[in-house]
């Protein structure tokens, strides 16, 4: 998975995802578990479940002035990592989200 990505949003309800392509243009998608939004740029905290397993990720939502957002990944040599840790820490207890579950 590339760190920017383009998107398709899928709201409802009960169910928020997003679909990402990758550089075979598979569909990878993502349930978004929270979102923050700091300084005017939202940030989410999402899952990728497949048979196997649950991987959590972050991404920053930087807006391209068209209808896309692209959704750039942040892992720990992101400069917003540890920002993004801090602002979901509240959200990793009430989901049951051990730090190892994070993809660091």
């Amino acid at each position: 998975m590339d760190d920017n990505q383009t998107h398709e949003l899928n709201e409802d309800e009960n169910d928020s995802t997003i679909v990402l392509y990758d550089e075979d243009g598979n569909e990878i998608e993502l349930q978004i578990l929270a979102s923050r939004i700091h300084d005017g740029i939202t940030y989410v905290l999402v899952v990728e479940e497949d048979e196997e397993n649950s991987e959590v990720l972050h991404f920053k939502l930087i807006d391209d002035g068209d209808e896309d957002t692209i959704f750039e990944m942040v892992d720990e040599e992101h400069e917003s990592f540890e920002l993004v840790l801090d602002l979901f820490s509240e959200d990793y207890i009430s989901l049951g989200i051990e730090l190892t579950d994070i993809e660091l």
